[in-house]
């Protein structure tokens, strides 16, 4: 009877999984988060604004590969018109302003935040390495997500 029931079992197992990877897939929105700008202030999801593009980038002040980015980023920024750019760190306030002015100082479409509490996981729970950097098109649909050196791909997606 075993014999009868296992190759019925195995069809099942096979059908089924057809069925699992012929679901499309899920769609990521932006996220509502709240943060905390350098000066303090609660900074949400909802006060976001852009036309185009947003990168939202989960970075670490003293991370080379962070920094790297951030230079290269700061090369490129003529592609990078039609972008807003949101910097997230559970830094400390101090080093994430000393990141900004080094690399994007005056760039008033560029907000820099601070995640004491280390809220980044709960918002976005792959941002597991940095830099991370996810890009949304202006539906805050996510079109991309990087990771250090993939950041540099970021500009084939932006027109």
């Amino acid at each position: 009877m075993l014999k009868l029931h296992t190759p019925l079992i195995l069809l099942l197992a096979l059908f089924l999984s057809f069925q699992v990877q012929a679901q499309p897939k899920a769609v990521k929105k932006l996220p509502d988060f709240s943060f905390f700008t350098l000066n303090g202030d609660v900074f949400t999801s909802n006060q976001v604004k852009y036309d185009n593009y947003l990168m939202v980038a989960y970075f670490d002040p003293d991370c080379d590969h962070c920094n790297e980015q951030a230079a290269k980023i700061k090369e490129n920024i003529g592609k990078l018109k039609n972008v807003t750019m949101i910097w997230i760190s559970f830094g400390e306030s101090e080093a994430i302003a000393k990141f900004q002015k080094t690399y994007f100082d005056g760039i008033k479409r560029f907000t820099f935040l601070q995640d004491p509490n280390m809220k980044i996981f709960t918002y976005f729970p792959d941002a597991v390495e940095t830099p991370t950097v996810y890009l949304y098109d202006k539906n805050k649909t996510q079109i991309g997500k990087f990771v250090e050196e993939e950041v540099q791909n970021i500009y084939q997606f932006i027109q």
